[in-house]
């Protein structure tokens, strides 16, 4: 992955890791309090201990956090004594939580200062030709591969994350799509336009966080038919082995009708833009990242909120409305197609609920992604002992139908 790093300031890239392992970190105390037995404080304490190791910046507070839990719930500690230490303890330990929510304040406000940065840089790099705003917001960094061939990289923290630090769906696929599309590119015309037909995700379990890097390959254009529809497969790896695999069938098209399209701009500028310099769509993307930033939480995060992904449940089932936009869409305003996977994925996750993972997705693309929104309706066809089968539908705002999906999901 060393080819694929991003180039930017040390100090800088330094902060956006260190804000990455803390949302990982913050669940310990909610999880040390509700600890009831000496082997489940132990394993608490231990990954405590490892978070200080790895974050040697915040490793004053945390080892007072550390310290207060464990006076307070080691069954060792010596809060039975009656020297004073007992109520001294007991003060410190009443004060965690005060204490923590203090840190997690002053964090909040450098991870929506490290986010909002990365609006501004994207939208800079979205005036060159090409990428479109979600993968230069995502920072997507291409590598150099061999012919018929492609290798992006990209970093998952608090911009594309859950609360748990793993990267959500949406990314994943937008992450594959993009590598795949390169790889068929890479035997046509650079500026050549794509649509995608299906595209098929295999997800291994493995954590999908810190840095995925996706290699494609072409495979072949197919045969016996009218249109030239190109072939591909890609891996999606992490830095503990493969997060992922699949295949995609890509048309080619030409451009709509008044639309000139560019090859993918490798070299982008990584300044931000100033704030007022925006054009008007560039100041609504942004407005948009702040109401995002603002309403974010453990359960539905920045990028959730950012994205419209936001589901919810039904009788038998989940729905959720998207808006279309600049956020969401491709150069010619059609949702970008890794983006409607992970609109189904995320609408048949909130179907069956948190118990289940998902494991594999399956999407045909039917008509583009356009309009001022977008509903996807999920419906569980299938629930087992151990796996589960999900339907998903996503139409546009008129009901055409843009989306086929069939998701399959394993028990914890």
């Amino acid at each position: 992955m060393e080819a694929a790093q991003e180039h930017r300031p040390v100090a800088e890239r330094d902060q956006f890791w260190r804000l990455e392992r803390r949302q990982k970190f913050r669940g310990a105390p909610t999880a040390c309090a509700q600890a009831r037995n000496r082997a489940q404080f132990r394993a608490l304490q231990h990954r405590l201990q490892r978070e200080i190791a790895r974050d040697p910046v915040r490793m004053l507070g945390a080892r007072r956090v550390a310290a207060a839990l464990a006076q307070r719930i080691d069954p060792d500690s010596h809060l039975h004594d009656r020297s004073g230490a007992r109520s001294r303890c007991k003060r410190l330990g009443d004060n965690v939580e005060k204490v923590w929510a203090r840190m997690r304040e002053r964090e909040t406000s450098a991870i929506h200062s490290v986010i909002r940065r990365r609006v501004l840089a994207g939208l800079a790099r979205n005036r060159s030709p090409g990428l479109h705003f979600a993968g230069n917001f995502a920072a997507l960094r291409f590598g150099d591969a061999a012919p018929g061939e492609s290798r992006l990289a990209m970093d998952v923290g608090p911009h594309l994350a859950h609360a748990d630090g793993t990267a959500h769906v949406g990314a994943v696929a937008m992450l594959a799509d993009v590598a795949l599309g390169v790889a068929v590119r890479s035997q046509l015309a650079p500026e050549s336009r794509l649509a995608t037909v299906a595209l098929h995700l295999q997800l291994t379990g493995r954590a999908l966080e810190h840095q995925l890097e996706a290699r494609g390959k072409f495979e072949s254009f197919l045969e016996d038919a009218r249109g030239r529809q190109g072939l591909a497969r890609v891996e999606v790896a992490t830095p503990g082995g493969m997060g992922a695999f699949g295949t995609a069938a890509f048309m080619v098209l030409p451009p709509p009708p008044g639309v000139e399209l560019h090859p993918v701009v490798r070299s982008r500028p990584e300044a931000p833009l100033a704030e007022e310099g925006l054009e008007p769509e560039e100041r609504a993307v942004l407005a948009r990242a702040d109401a995002a930033l603002a309403s974010a939480d453990a359960t539905r995060p920045f990028i959730a909120r950012f994205w419209g992904f936001e589901p919810e449940r039904t009788g038998d089932g989940a729905r959720c409305v998207t808006p279309n936009g600049m956020h969401i869409a491709n150069r010619v305003g059609h949702v970008q197609g890794g983006l409607l996977m992970g609109l189904a994925a995320s609408t048949a996750r909130e179907a069956l609920g948190p118990e289940w993972t998902l494991s594999a997705i399956s999407a045909w693309f039917v008509s583009p992604g356009e309009g001022e929104s977008l509903e996807a309706v999920s419906t569980v066809e299938h629930r087992g002992r151990l796996t589960a089968v999900v339907g998903t539908r996503i139409a546009s705002d008129g009901g055409r139908r843009t989306l086929e999906c069939v998701t399959a999901h394993a028990l914890r």
